[in-house]
């Protein structure tokens, strides 16, 4: 978090400036698209290593929370 934050990475974190963070840049069809990867994410890919992989079951989760709390309301 802190290395990412030296180099002018601006995002916010409740996290220690000591945790583990990495920044991953993905082009898709209107540019580059960053993300903010944390300890979490790279727990995904030990099950499988493709960090694509591992954003689509981020994305998917953010997805069906979404969902959840749309159905709840």
């Amino acid at each position: 978090v802190g290395s990412l934050s030296k180099k002018g990475v601006m995002f916010s974190t409740d996290l220690s400036a000591d945790a583990k963070a990495e920044l991953l840049t993905y082009e898709n069809k209107d540019g580059f698209e960053r993300w903010v990867a944390f300890h979490n994410f790279f727990v995904i890919t030990r099950y499988n290593r493709s960090v694509m992989y591992a954003l689509a079951v981020h994305q998917l989760g953010q997805e069906i929370a979404l969902a959840i709390e749309n159905d709840a309301d």
